[in-house]
């Protein structure tokens, strides 16, 4: 596993992961037969792990690896005998005493950096940028240029958005100064099937989910998307930024409200933020 600085108290994630590693084991003493509850029970211990390691490490290595490497505990496969699913849990445990001995003996060092935000304060920051997204495009590009500049505004002109790659672009230019560690198409096990978050920002547990109407999309679709997105991704907060160029959405404010959810009733905090180009 990767050396991923600790953005968390040492002793408390070390308690964390003992405590999983109790549970763990208490579930390979029961597990006399995979059923219906026992397999709900393995993928339960598994997400509550995962959420642990990735809320305290600085980078994603750590939560992706104990994810690639018990993912065998989700397996839908019916053939599959209870002996194995033991097997791959009790090498669950072996992989969490790993991480705890290292953690013991300092491999993995608190982080330094010394402009880290508070998560609340991260997510003030990016819902101001999404929800003002279309001041960066106007005043970029749409204002004529200074007549001392030398940017060419006939060429500034030019500059389209065709689709949500142009969207994320745009958006990942304005975020990467701010957060200098947010990535893009980043991947993530979702269980069942692998997904990618389209802007990350690893330090905060932030995912961004752009998304850029088209012509031959409608609303349906665009609405089944969303829905997805904020079902199966894994983060502390989820933004689903929506850039509605074809003017899909019928009405913007109830699409944000039917789409955001509270993290105190669901298993993230969910925002839903559309912005519509502003033409005469």
């Amino acid at each position: 596993m990767s050396s991923d600085e600790l953005i968390v108290d040492q002793e408390d994630i070390i308690k964390s992961i003992d405590m999983q590693i109790q549970e763990g084991e208490k579930l390979a003493v029961k597990l006399a037969a995979i059923t219906p509850t026992t397999k709900s029970q393995l993928i339960a211990w598994r997400n509550t792990t995962l959420k642990i390691l990735t809320r305290s490490f600085s980078g994603n290595v750590i939560a992706s690896d104990f994810s690639l490497q018990t993912h065998g505990l989700t397996d839908a496969n019916i053939f599959k005998s209870t002996e194995t699913f033991h097997n791959e849990l009790l090498q669950s445990i072996k992989i969490l005493e790993g991480l705890k001995a290292d953690l013991i003996s300092g491999l993995h060092s608190p982080l330094r950096s010394s402009d880290l935000l508070d998560q609340e304060i991260a997510v003030t920051i990016i819902t101001r940028l999404l929800k003002n997204f279309h001041k960066h495009i106007e005043e970029m590009y749409q204002v004529e240029v200074h007549g001392n500049g030398t940017l060419n505004q006939k060429i500034l002109n030019e500059v389209k958005i065709g689709n949500e790659y142009d969207v994320q672009r745009m958006l990942y230019s304005i975020i990467k100064p701010i957060f200098p560690d947010a990535r893009v198409e980043v991947p993530q096990d979702a269980g069942h099937k692998s997904v990618r978050f389209d802007i990350f920002l690893d330090d905060y547990n932030i995912v961004i989910e752009v998304k850029c109407t088209r012509p031959n999309m409608s609303e349906k679709k665009l609405t089944e998307e969303v829905a997805a997105d904020a079902f199966h991704y894994k983060a502390d907060y989820l933004f689903l930024f929506v850039y509605d160029k074809e003017k899909k959405i019928t009405n913007v404010e109830s699409f944000e409200k039917a789409y955001s959810r509270n993290k105190e009733k669901f298993d993230k905090e969910v925002k839903a933020i559309v912005i519509r180009p502003i033409t005469l």
